[in-house]
């Protein structure tokens, strides 16, 4: 890789800028290169950073506590989402634990939803047949 590095000089006058009416301070454009060295690496760091971390379900926790909060299960699914996502978990590194927490913030989500969804259909077919009896 290439950087310039731009340097000022403002005692020197380049010689085909002499004749010209210029400042006498130039632009000196430097060439500068870097060498990376490349170390090996441990195959054991390989493998961890391999492994993907457990989702944490938080936009869809989100959700679920703000428009699908039946039974709080909603708010249930949030805090179990808020500790996969918690920075002491990722830190100690436990992964497995931190996979139970997502597993079980999606299993809220998705009951959360269901329950959610069954209770519109039925306010749905009420408010049907309310409207139908009336209008008899």
């Amino acid at each position: 890789m290439c950087f310039f590095w731009l340097q000022y000089r403002g005692s020197e006058t380049h010689p085909t800028l002499q004749s010209a009416a210029t400042p006498p301070c130039f632009i000196r454009l430097v060439d500068l290169t870097v060498n990376f060295i490349i170390l090996p690496v441990n195959h054991r760091e390989l493998q961890m950073a391999s492994t993907p971390p457990p989702r944490d379900h938080i936009l869809w926790s989100l959700f679920s506590f703000i428009y699908c909060n039946a039974f709080c299960l909603g708010f249930i699914a949030l805090y179990y989402s808020v500790k996969v996502s918690a920075r002491d978990r990722k830190v100690l590194g436990d992964l497995e634990a931190n996979g139970e927490y997502g597993s079980k913030a999606r299993c809220f989500n998705i009951a959360a939803l269901c329950i959610s969804l069954i209770i519109l259909f039925i306010f749905i077919v009420t408010l049907g047949l309310l409207h139908y009896w009336y209008e008899k």
